[in-house]
């Protein structure tokens, strides 16, 4: 009888002690990503990686990288230098054994880090595979952080009111396959100088630029200003605008192209009605207290 009391009582505590095991596994489940490991096929990557024009002088970082394949192929074909990034330490372990296999090693680095709190500002392109709420929450950190003209290739999911510059898609795997792609622009917005070539307009003008992420409205903000701007585009920190001179009953046209650097822009006069005013140099400088951030609910937190 004693026998079978202790037998009794031990597959008591062994039961207690597996509860207890459970409950703890419970209290501390196993790490919840963001995002599911689901791998892009390689049709898809392929399309990705055309859409971004990668080449051997980018700087790729894929920001939930899985088993490193976009990057690794971008080194492959291209010679591209890429940085994978991912949370999971099993996928990043994958990521060195496939890019060893490939024998692009010397190309690519792959980080067990948060891409929440990665620096990823040095990259030329990003490649996401993530969720659309994913995405949203990294967009304040592109549009503050990354470069006018980075371009973003995204698998599947959008950016919200931010809308792609193109979009592909294809059907692979009995499934259709989204590709969205932009390019960071520069912020353009606020109130700026403009100084022309005297052959096109002595006088001092001033612009107002308002921007809805890539896309501008540029007007003249000089009530006594006969310029008018029409057919304003911006994609990375490229801006061009068409100027039109009001003179009498006659008016005249020319396109204007430049280069955003922070509070100034300079460029040249590219079309004209006269071309001996083609290549004239002109500018703008912008108050500063005027810009307007591109994503306004930034947080650095």
């Amino acid at each position: 009888m004693k026998a079978a009391k202790w037998i009794v009582l031990s597959f008591v505590i062994f039961i207690s002690g597996s509860l207890l095991a459970l409950q703890e596994d419970y209290l501390h489940p196993f790490p919840q990503w963001d995002v599911p490991y689901v791998p892009t096929p390689h049709e898809v990557v392929t399309v990705m990686l055309e859409i971004g024009q990668v080449g051997p002088n980018d700087l790729l970082y894929d920001l939930g990288c899985g088993d490193g394949r976009i990057v690794i192929t971008a080194a492959k074909r291209y010679g591209t230098k890429g940085v994978g990034i991912d949370i999971d330490p099993e996928r990043i372990a994958e990521c060195h054994t496939n890019a060893a296999a490939e024998k692009v090693e010397n190309l690519v680095r792959f980080l067990n880090q948060d891409l929440f709190k990665t620096d990823f500002s040095e990259a030329s392109v990003v490649t996401l595979y993530l969720l659309s709420s994913v995405n949203l929450k990294l967009r304040p950190k592109i549009f503050n952080e990354l470069r006018p003209g980075t371009r973003i290739v995204s698998h599947d999911f959008s950016m919200g009111e931010w809308e792609a510059d193109k979009k592909d898609e294809l059907y692979v795997g009995y499934k259709n396959h989204y590709i969205y792609f932009w390019v960071v622009p520069a912020n353009v917005s606020g109130e700026w100088n403009l100084s022309l070539p005297k052959d096109i307009s002595p006088e001092p003008t001033k612009l107002l630029i308002q921007q809805e992420f890539q896309k501008i409205q540029v007007q003249t903000n000089s009530p006594r200003s006969r310029l008018v701007i029409s057919d304003a585009e911006l994609q990375g920190a490229r801006i061009r605008f068409t100027l039109e001179h009001h003179r009498g009953n006659g008016i005249e046209a020319w396109t204007l192209e430049g280069a955003v650097d922070e509070h100034t822009i300079q460029g040249e006069v590219r079309s004209t009605p006269n071309t001996a005013k083609s290549g004239l140099k002109w500018k703008a400088e912008r108050d500063p207290r005027t810009v307007r951030p591109i994503e306004p609910k930034y947080s650095k937190d």
